[in-house]
């Protein structure tokens, strides 16, 4: 079968999340390839193209690993706690990035400077849209090929600085054009997150941080 673009989750601890996930990717109009990497002990088997099931939690990053397996032109991460509200959400995702040439996301940070906290985080609206430095990792939709250029290195080699690798904010640096777009607004629905939540460690806000500093500075000197 050819896939038009290829979903890419991971799986920790919200199954039921996963289940629902699953479903809604399967009604889109557009066809679309499901490759999940499962974080969890529970190994369950999804109703996915491909599983890859790990021996401890590899929290994010191997997700941009996986994206080598994907069979389509376009890939997107979304997280086990978000999903779609209608069923052409990535058809509309397609034919955007594609006129535009760029990556799309439903939340994004312009930044100012390389303050991630006291930039402009924004999410998506329906009076305009906007371009910007980081599109988050809870839905993040891409040509494949924005992604050869990406150095795909264990993050312990990337960055000893951080308390915790930022996959989304390392692989946007290597992206040129980012937009959050006004068409997919009130579109994305939160589903319960349960008890784990990134957001809610202790090192969230000096990660990211950090991480922004680290890998735009990089980038603008290059």
């Amino acid at each position: 079968m050819n896939y038009e673009a290829t979903a890419i989750l991971t799986n920790y601890s919200r199954p039921d999340n996963i289940e629902r996930i699953i479903s809604c990717l399967r009604s889109q109009t557009a066809s679309v390839e499901i490759i999940m990497i499962n974080n969890s002990n529970v190994k369950n088997t999804y109703d996915v193209d491909l599983q890859i099931d790990a021996s401890k939690n590899l929290m994010c990053f191997p997700r941009w690993f996986a994206c080598n397996y994907a069979s389509s032109p376009y890939v997107f991460t979304l997280d086990d706690d978000l999903m779609f509200s209608d069923n052409d959400v990535i058809a509309d995702c397609i034919r955007y990035s594609k006129e535009n040439r760029c990556a799309v996301g439903g939340f994004g940070v312009a930044l100012n400077g390389f303050d991630y906290w006291r930039s402009c985080h924004v999410m998506a609206n329906a009076k305009t849209s906007f371009e910007v430095n980081i599109i988050k990792g809870r839905f993040l939709f891409t040509p494949k090929d924005f992604l050869k250029n990406v150095p795909l290195i264990a993050p312990d080699s990337i960055s000893h600085e951080a308390p915790r690798f930022e996959d989304d904010i390392f692989i946007s640096s290597y992206i040129n054009k980012k937009i959050i777009p006004s068409f997919l607004a009130n579109r994305l629905i939160e589903l319960p997150e349960g008890e784990f939540s990134l957001w809610r460690q202790r090192d969230h806000r000096e990660s990211r941080s950090i991480a922004a500093k680290k890998y735009f500075n990089k980038n603008e000197s290059n």
